[in-house]
């Protein structure tokens, strides 16, 4: 039985608990140290028989209550505290899954599926550097997981650690040759690296392993649309069949048109993400600055417009809405829309010299 991912409305409960977890990493290092026997447990068990009446006809609080009973009798079982943690982790009681997981810790520190149990609600929680150890912890007892490395390796990827995350990758594919998401961190390692044509080959291998999976299809389709090749449209297509209302394809393919010049086929493209989600602010936006490339200074304004009406904060529309003002001799509204773009992203370095050039000429 594996741990499942927390919807959000869990995320408050689990993170009150952390501090268990953190119970856990001092466990680890303290050899037989124990957990008083006589400890209270968390206020959810103690109520245990309040919520086995409450539920009867669901069987996993009568699970619950069948190892309770055999805990009573066993008391220094690790497995027992492990398999009751699932079952609280999947009715999602986190506190308690957290308790019995550091009882089994404390009683069997050498078991790497406990640490896995206790990094994967931890790394559910958003606790990402408590996941971290823990994971780290669960490999030096369990090097052959599969689930474990594939988490290091995606951690190791967010460190910008390549060589690391690719060696746990490669730890899997010892095991188990057809792993998609093997491929797939492969893939991402290779794209940060710069080895473009790694990272195809290896989004490539993953989508023949998994012929439905969206991120390889987009990762293929950016990766080829960065090098104007027309095939990234094919990849794009797949993506968008997968996720037929997905902003991210409908962008991707647009700029494809875009930045080829097919600007009719690019606004089209926008119109229809603009269909399916009105308060796409970037389609309104590239449509305006499309227009604006192409001197439809009119045309250029009302999409800007939208693009501010949608994200009143967008600067770049504000700076693109400063140059049609600029074009048509507007100085003080451009120099108004260049602030305002600075005031939303003061890094944007082309408002902050147009608005200096527009001040020293004024």
């Amino acid at each position: 039985m594996e741990t499942e991912r927390i919807g959000a409305k869990n995320m408050k409960q689990v993170l009150k608990f952390i501090f268990l977890i953190a119970l856990c990493l001092v466990l680890s290092h303290c050899g037989n140290r124990q957990i008083d026997e006589d400890s209270e447990e968390p206020a959810v068990i103690e109520n245990q028989q309040s919520l086995l009446d409450s539920t009867i006809d669901d069987p996993r609080y009568q699970l619950i209550g069948e190892i309770t009973q055999a805990i009573r009798q066993d008391s220094s079982n690790a497995d027992l505290f492990y398999e009751r943690a699932l079952v609280y982790i999947e009715i999602e009681l986190f506190s308690s899954a957290v308790y019995d997981l550091n009882k089994a810790i404390s009683i069997d520190p050498t078991r790497g599926k406990y640490f896995k149990s206790l990094a994967e609600i931890s790394y559910n929680a958003g606790a990402e550097a408590d996941a971290f150890r823990l994971y780290q912890k669960a490999y030096e007892l369990w090097p052959s997981d599969i689930d474990i490395n594939l988490k290091l390796a995606l951690y190791f990827y967010i460190f910008k650690k390549y060589d690391k995350s690719i060696e746990h990758v490669n730890n899997v594919l010892k095991r188990e040759v057809h792993n998609q998401y093997a491929y797939f961190y492969k893939g991402m390692n290779y794209k940060e690296i710069g080895d473009t044509a790694k990272a195809i080959s290896s989004f490539q291998t993953a989508i023949e392993q998994e012929p439905d999976y969206y991120d390889a299809y987009m990762q293929v389709g950016l990766l080829m649309s960065f090098q104007k090749n027309d095939l990234a449209l094919e990849y794009l297509n797949n993506a968008l069949r997968l996720d037929s209302n997905s902003m991210e394809v409908f962008y991707a393919i647009a700029m494809h048109y875009q930045n080829k010049g097919e600007y009719q086929t690019a606004i089209q493209v926008y119109k229809d993400a603009i269909n399916i989600d009105p308060q796409f602010e970037h389609a309104f936006h590239n449509i305006g600055y499309i227009y604006l490339d192409l001197d439809s200074i009119d045309k250029a304004f009302k999409f800007l417009n939208l693009a501010i009406q949608v994200s009143p904060s967008y600067a770049l529309a504000y700076y693109h809405r400063g140059k049609c003002h600029e074009i048509n001799g507007d100085y003080r509204d451009a120099m108004m829309d260049y602030q305002q773009a600075l005031n939303f992203d003061p890094d944007l370095l082309m408002a902050r010299e147009d608005l200096h050039k527009l001040k020293a000429n004024i």
